[in-house]
């Protein structure tokens, strides 16, 4: 088998991530004692045979002072965004076992339980979130698709059925269609 011979990237006088980081043996300053990462084939890796690049040292000696100490409920509340109760009220959805995958089920028993699913997520009311309150919804678009990302932790087929139904179907009616067609 041949191989074809890889281009090298001009140089930009700074030395290569790999010269920084050491060598990736036991000798290397940086990551002495430290765990190391699979890289694929070790690749880009100093020496051809290694297959580990040697990570940064991990952990702290003793504890940090509680200024320096993260607070993981803002973290949360920051990533979760404007829509943080409803994403957490739906992940508490998700929490309930019938809304969950099962593995090992026949393609038909998997998407009689995904229709089933349907029903019960229906029932969470995630599904009514984005439609007006006169069709009973709560007229949050963006309610609906925060916590319409959350419904993947249970069952991504049931993500992809109720994107389908609630998201396309509904939502097609709900834009396209008048007054008439809402009411129906």
């Amino acid at each position: 088998m041949t191989t074809t011979p890889q281009k090298r990237r001009p140089s930009t006088g700074m030395p290569s991530p790999m010269a920084r980081r050491g060598n990736g043996g036991a000798s290397s300053a940086v990551g002495r004692g430290a765990p190391s990462a699979p890289t694929p084939s070790g690749a880009g890796l100093a020496n051809e045979g290694d297959q580990y690049a040697p990570l940064p040292a991990v952990g702290v000696a003793g504890e940090l002072p509680e200024d320096e100490r993260i607070d993981v409920a803002e973290i949360a509340d920051l990533v979760d965004g404007r829509w943080a109760e409803l994403r957490r009220s739906a992940r508490a959805s998700m929490g309930d076992e019938a809304l969950h995958r099962i593995e090992g089920l026949t393609k038909d028993e998997h998407r009689e339980r995904v229709l089933t699913q349907l029903a019960l997520l229906r029932d969470t009311g995630i599904a009514h979130r984005g439609f007006p309150t006169y069709v009973g919804g709560e007229d949050r678009p963006g309610g609906y698709l925060a916590a319409f990302e959350e419904v993947l932790v249970g069952d991504p087929s049931l993500q992809i059925k109720a994107g389908v139904q609630f998201g396309l179907f509904a939502s097609a009616i709900h834009q396209l269609g008048n007054r008439e067609h809402h009411d129906k």
